[in-house]
């Protein structure tokens, strides 16, 4: 009856370190965090089967659509924003894909022009640099205002009309 005790003893001792040494080791790996490094590594494992929607534009419009981040936004509110613009299909599948390769902390605030024709990869990635959002706009010589106003009319992608411009 002694012996089997001292090897359950001595099994319990054994899974014991082996389960702190593994432990020390994931927080190691972790660095500090071993919950958020689970979560991301079940994330990215969930991810592997969802490659295709990931790489799957919503249309093949190519039309530049404007997309505002504002400061703070978390991702979640902004994946909600894209698809109630039709820019993406999932907000779940963005937020994931964002934290699961640490974009969520690299999306900037700031006017972004947006394709339908975009994957979520590249939406993810276009949306940590605002530096980027600028709108193309000539006005040729010897135009009056009045065309410039027109031409301001023609592109959608002002947040003002050329009747504004007029009054300015």
């Amino acid at each position: 009856m002694a012996r089997p005790l001292k090897l359950l003893i001595l099994l319990v001792i054994a899974l014991g370190l082996i389960g702190a040494l593994a432990f020390g080791v994931l927080l190691l790996v972790s660095g500090g965090h071993p919950v958020d490094y689970v979560q991301t590594a079940l994330i990215r494992l969930s991810l592997q089967s969802r490659q295709a929607a990931l790489d799957q534009p919503l249309g093949s419009d190519t039309t530049p659509t404007r997309f505002v981040v504002n400061s703070g936004d978390p991702p979640r509110l902004i994946a909600n924003n894209l698809l109630s613009a039709g820019l993406i299909a999932d907000a779940d599948l963005f937020v994931d894909y964002v934290r699961a390769y640490d974009i969520d902390v690299e999306l900037e605030a700031g006017t972004y022009f947006l394709k339908h024709a975009q994957t979520i990869r590249e939406i993810a990635a276009a949306l940590t640099d605002s530096s980027h959002s600028q709108i193309v706009f000539s006005i040729i010589e010897g135009w009056r205002k009045e065309e410039v106003a027109e031409a301001i009319n023609a592109n959608p992608l002002f947040t003002f009309t050329g009747d504004d411009f007029l009054r300015v």
